[in-house]
């Protein structure tokens, strides 16, 4: 499952086919939770985090760590 927690990025790559903006959009946290939700429900055996460049969300490691011990929902 793929879940893009941002739409923002700096790098401005050229091979990129990601939609990134300049204005930030980034996913809330119980947005968050409710797709890692999903993810068990639909049995994901993977779970790929995206953006932009995710490691521009203000609560990244936050979502790491949630998407990382994800034992309960």
């Amino acid at each position: 499952m793929l879940i893009q927690i941002t739409n923002t990025c700096t790098f401005g790559c050229p091979h990129c086919l990601q939609d990134c903006m300049a204005e930030p959009q980034h996913m809330s946290g119980g947005l968050f939770r409710n797709a890692l939700i999903l993810s068990k429900m639909a049995k994901c055996q993977f779970l790929m985090i995206s953006g932009g460049e995710p490691t521009d969300h203000p609560d990244w490691e936050k979502y790491l760590d949630l998407a990382c011990n994800n034992d309960d929902g």
